[in-house]
């Protein structure tokens, strides 16, 4: 997509003109238009987009961009199992059917309600040898599973394997976990860290504008200009002691916070990292003076253009925000099929 036209009088899309990466171009007309670039590209087409007087669609309040979040990613703390019965308990992934769901920790929301931090959560990383007999059985089943896929002769691979499972009995416990608790094992000569997915506070100054530059479409490139506030850090830094007050005490692990949440000289944003959630730059709001879109994705001031995606998120708290921006999708689609 290259760009959206309006009608004179500024409250109907007459136009989605597309271009092909050749140069070649189109322009398309529908009674409804919604857009589901993505997380930075809605909010690049919009402001691709400027109208007569040279206001981009939807920018009457330069909120177009505007508010840009990601989750911040950062290595909080490593873990030394003490008891690991609990350890595993606690973090092992489920694999109930073919579908793996993985733990996680967050701040508890009275901790939240009470310090006014933004939302935490996190993982288990695990770090291991390329060579572990964990990853050689893993292989070895993959390559199972791709013979009878196929059709092919498994013999060889069940030889592999059951050579390795007489050399390394500790195999067994990946198997064991995997069919009959359900689990996903931990290797207990592995190295364990807690990797943190933290929520960034929305800021009017953290914005997607146009750059100078030019895609094969021919569209201006976007920039983008991510700003972190200290709320961040804090909740971060809230987290890793919570989490050394919970585990140690309990017996379950020794909590080895990284230097960067207890170093004050520390520059933390050096190990803060982008999960590559792009949202907010299209933000939902009552007011068009305080969002771009209504609370059923559609732009304020323009009565048939949607936006469907984490583009119209106002905040992101700290989970994946796929299936929010699904449900919200869904919620507009509902609207568009009843009320057009």
């Amino acid at each position: 997509m290259a760009s959206l036209g309006l009608d004179q009088d500024g409250r109907h899309v007459r136009k989605v003109r597309i271009r092909s990466p050749q140069g070649r171009e189109t322009v398309l007309a529908a009674r409804v238009v919604v857009l589901c670039a993505g997380g930075i590209e809605n909010a690049r087409i919009l402001l691709a987009s400027p109208q007569p007087g040279g206001c981009a669609i939807g920018n009457q309040a330069d909120l177009v961009g505007r508010y840009y979040q990601d989750h911040v990613g950062f290595y909080a703390a490593r873990l030394i199992p003490q008891d690991w019965g609990a350890f595993r308990h606690l973090f092992a992934s489920f694999v109930p059917g073919n579908q793996k769901y993985l733990p996680k920790l967050q701040l508890s929301q009275a901790l939240q309600r009470r310090d006014g931090l933004l939302n935490v959560t996190g993982n288990l990383d695990v770090q291991e040898a390329d060579d572990s007999p964990r990853h050689s059985a893993r292989k070895i089943f993959r390559t199972l599973l791709r013979r009878n896929r196929h059709g092919q002769d498994q013999r060889a691979s069940f030889k592999d394997l059951w050579r390795l499972l007489r050399a390394t009995p500790q195999t067994l416990d990946l198997l064991t976990a995997h069919f009959i608790d359900h689990r996903i094992a931990l290797p207990r000569k592995g190295r364990f860290f807690l990797m943190a997915n933290a929520e960034c506070e929305p800021l009017h100054g953290s914005r997607i504008t146009l750059g100078e530059q030019r895609d094969a479409y021919g569209l201006l490139r976007p920039v983008v200009k991510w700003l972190i506030s200290d709320l961040t850090f804090q909740a971060l830094q809230t987290y890793g002691h919570a989490l050394k007050r919970s585990l140690e005490p309990a017996g379950i692990a020794m909590v080895e916070l990284s230097p960067y949440l207890v170093d004050p000289s520390a520059n933390w944003k050096e190990r803060a990292y982008s999960l590559y959630h792009h949202m907010g730059a299209t933000r939902m709001a009552a007011s068009p003076s305080e969002g771009v879109v209504d609370g059923q994705g559609r732009v304020h001031g323009i009565d048939n253009l949607y936006i469907a995606g984490t583009s119209i998120l106002p905040t992101g708290s700290a989970s994946n925000p796929s299936y929010t921006a699904l449900a919200l999708a869904l919620r507009t689609a509902d609207h568009v099929l009843n009320h057009s």
